[in-house]
């Protein structure tokens, strides 16, 4: 749980998100967001720093903790517990207020409301991004239902039209064709087949008044996979080039 070292890249300060006055250290490493060190968050919020991190190690906000080395003024460098500046407005509510003083408790429950803002933004985006490619997967899927017949139907129409030296190349053009189209296939069923393995939820539709007006299955973790995402943009690439290769085919035999 959070116990990977990674490499600092570069150590500087910067203000606590949505308390711009408080300026805390933040360190950077390669290819990653930036982290902000537990301890001086809880230092600059005015809370004792390791009865809280004994506590939070124990939550799912951990799991993306890390131990990064941190520059000290006096003690060199020392490993802390770091968590990326994202993370950091959600432990604004996950200690007592009354630890603090009132001046900085108004600022931090503010903080936090706009933590909450932001977070539920970035969930409404999630879920829209979810939508929309599970549409495309499922639109896609149904255009190329039947690729066996597509083809065949595609061969029949243009092998009439070719000499018999030429058939060979036709084939082959053909079978790369349908291995493209069906590594396509698989990586949508296969992000579909995920999809369908998340927790779903009802969620509801109010009004102004607070009244329930509709309630709405949606997945509690609309989670699409980039890895998958990007084999699939790949895969589609690769069915645009063969479209060409089989434009340029045609028209070589015209020429």
């Amino acid at each position: 749980m959070g116990e990977k070292i990674g490499k600092v890249t570069k150590q500087s300060t910067h203000p606590l998100p949505f308390l711009e006055e408080i300026q805390v250290p933040i360190l950077y490493v390669e290819e990653e967001p930036p982290f902000m060190p537990v301890f001086a968050v809880c230092q600059a919020l005015g809370i004792p720093p390791d009865p809280h991190i004994r506590r939070w190690r124990r939550l799912l906000i951990w799991e993306t903790a890390r131990k990064l080395p941190f520059q000290t003024a006096k003690r060199g460098k020392r490993l802390v517990w770091c968590l990326s500046i994202a993370e950091i407005p959600i432990l604004y509510g996950m200690f007592k207020w009354n630890l603090v003083s009132p001046s900085m408790r108004a600022r931090i429950k503010q903080a936090a409301k706009e933590g909450v803002r932001l977070a539920g933004a970035a969930y409404q985006e999630m879920q829209s991004r979810y939508k929309s490619v599970r549409q495309m997967l499922f639109s896609f899927l149904t255009q190329n239902a039947d690729l066996d017949g597509w083809f065949l139907r595609y061969r029949v129409k243009h092998a009439d039209q070719l000499p018999a030296k030429e058939l060979p190349a036709l084939e082959l053009l053909l079978a790369q064709g349908r291995a493209v189209y069906q590594g396509a296939v698989d990586i949508a069923r296969k992000m579909l087949e995920d999809m369908g393995e998340l927790p779903v939820i009802d969620a509801l539709v109010i009004d102004r008044e607070n009244t329930v007006i509709d309630s709405i299955a949606m997945p509690l973790f609309p989670i699409v996979s980039d890895e998958d995402l990007k084999r699939f943009a790949e895969q589609l690439a690769q069915i645009a080039t063969w479209h060409r290769t089989m434009e340029a085919f045609g028209k070589n035999r015209e020429a």
